[in-house]
């Protein structure tokens, strides 16, 4: 398969990874609102694992160096759900979806400090127009910022994070066992918090199981899967723009789902917020351009 093909390949794993992703944010807003978020995490990621393990027993492999990468992709990713999940328990899934959508501009902001650069016009121009948006998405009366927002906005932060060793991890380490490792981690992880928090329960609600073994099966099985296996075929960079897409379909799903009502002022931040990951971008497509 020569290079144009596998970076159109990258780039249509990652879209349908991006889909899923966007689909959890209403399903995990609706379980949380009876179920605590680790023991939320503690079930979604017990049972991917265990999936993941019944399937690929054969396949998974634990070196000392993959038992590393996992591990760590595991506590930058268990940072990321166990933020967005808590954060999802006072705030829209809408609003969490675009909190969550400025780990793009973070990735860019990120790159520019590890190759010891300072950000381009486009990426400081970016990060100030989505403040702003983020601003006109989450101040309410009294300009007040739900600690909800908060919790999101350390999510993106985490998920930037991630999306720069996945796509280092992915070169050179199987992405099933990757996939296996990082899921077994957030699982212990949240199952020993919630013991130390409430406990661990049964879930009773049959919208909190759908919400589980949705999250279980295509947001922590096959969308990592996906990203894990092709990410590497793209620029980190480019995998981000892909990923900025993961609000269009969150909010589609919040409003169908869970019947939020979007208000102007939401749409203004929102579209602030959009325009401002496109436009941390711009640089990757001037560095292509041939000089005479």
């Amino acid at each position: 398969m020569d290079n144009k093909n596998k970076s159109i390949l990258g780039v249509g794993a990652i879209l349908l990874a991006t889909i899923f992703w966007g689909m959890t944010f209403a399903f995990i807003k609706d379980a949380v609102a009876t179920l605590s978020p680790f023991n939320f995490l503690f079930w979604r990621f017990g049972i991917a694992s265990f999936l993941l393990l019944l399937i690929f027993w054969k396949k998974i492999r634990f070196d000392r160096q993959t038992l590393f990468y996992g591990t760590f992709l595991g506590l930058l990713l268990a940072g990321t759900v166990i933020f967005q999940t808590i954060g999802l328990r006072y705030t829209t899934a809408s609003t969490a979806s675009f909190i969550t959508g400025l780990s793009v501009i973070v990735v860019a902001l990120f790159e520019s400090c590890l190759h010891k650069q300072w950000p381009s016009i486009y990426v400081i121009a970016a990060t100030l127009i989505a403040l702003v948006g983020v601003g006109f998405i989450t101040l309410s009366d009294g300009f007040t910022v739900s600690h909800g927002d908060l919790w999101v906005l350390l999510c993106a932060f985490c998920f930037a994070g991630y999306i720069l060793f996945a796509g280092k991890a992915s070169q050179i380490h199987q992405s099933l066992s990757l996939t296996f490792i990082q899921s077994i981690f957030v699982c212990i992880l949240a199952g020993v918090a919630s013991l130390f928090t409430t406990r661990l329960a049964i879930p009773s609600q049959t919208n909190v199981w759908v919400a589980i073994l949705f999250c279980s099966i295509f947001a922590s099985i096959f969308a990592f899967l996906l990203q894990l296996q092709f990410q590497k075929y793209v620029s980190s960079t480019k995998a981000a723009i892909i990923f900025s897409l993961e609000p269009v379909f969150a909010t589609i799903t919040a409003a169908i789902y869970l019947h939020e009502q979007l208000t102007v002022q939401f749409f203004i931040g929102a579209l602030m917020i959009f325009f401002a990951i496109l436009l941390s971008e711009k640089r990757t497509k001037q560095k292509v351009i041939p000089q005479d």
